[in-house]
């Protein structure tokens, strides 16, 4: 819309503080959602909210033209309504990196995340600006964005998981080393000699160069550094769907 708003004002009569009004628009609708996308996110799984967000700002960038065309109050609505779907996008996106990377690897995964999301402006920027000057016209900008974000919604449907445990495109062993990092986070800390064990290991062994001992009940005790016992049990011996509530 940054790109197109200069044509857009140019072709339908919106002067420059209308133009300034449909942008800003945006924001209306983006600072209502956050905090209910990470709520609903929590609760439901960041697959289901991400889908729902992406289908609503997905549709909205579709209508932007005829919604440009039929004044200043539709566009504004327009706007408002696309920065609804977007604003759930970073919540649902940070409770799926919590639900899916160990707390050794979380600030890799966010930096990651917010590195592409620049570089989709870096690619979007400049393919809007040919747009706009090509004889497709501003229009082709949302048409464009609009298919894509349709395909990606299709994708993400298919392929998307909330957590490792409801993932079809990964192994047992992987969802279960998942699991295991984050249970020896949730004991031993930020113990970072525990977080970064090789993924074959299954069970720890010397966490904070502590003792361990195993019973007939196969729970492991580790005498932590500060001298108190800690009893858990290991998850190799769980079955994988009875390890869903550690996420």
């Amino acid at each position: 819309m940054a790109v197109a708003i200069v044509a857009i004002g140019t072709e339908f009569g919106y002067n420059k503080s209308q133009q300034g009004v449909i942008l800003a628009s945006f924001f209306f609708g983006y600072i209502i959602t956050p905090i209910l996308g990470g709520t609903l996110s929590d609760r439901y799984g960041g697959k289901a909210i991400l889908a729902t967000g992406a289908v609503v700002w997905t549709v909205f960038t579709l209508c932007t033209p005829l919604a440009a065309a039929m004044g200043l109050t539709w566009a504004v609505i327009t706007r408002i309504g696309l920065g609804l779907g977007e604003g759930v996008a970073y919540p649902a996106i940070h409770s799926m990196i919590g639900a899916w990377i160990p707390p050794c690897e979380r600030s890799k995964a966010v930096a990651s995340v917010t590195a592409c999301a620049y570089l989709g402006s870096v690619i979007a920027l400049p393919t809007s600006s040919a747009l706009v000057v090509s004889s497709w016209g501003w229009r082709s900008i949302f048409w464009l964005f609009g298919t894509l974000g349709l395909l990606w919604s299709i994708a993400w449907q298919i392929f998307g998981a909330s957590n490792p445990s409801s993932s079809t495109l990964i192994s047992e062993n992987e969802a279960r080393w998942i699991l295991q990092q984050k249970r020896l986070d949730h004991i031993q800390g930020q113990d970072q000699e525990a977080l970064n064990r090789p993924a074959g290991i299954t069970e720890p062994t010397d966490i904070n160069s502590g003792e361990q001992l195993e019973d007939e009940n196969e729970q492991i005790r580790t005498i932590s550094s500060n001298g108190e016992p800690i009893l858990y049990r290991p998850l190799s011996s769980i079955p994988l769907e009875q390890t869903t509530s550690l996420l």
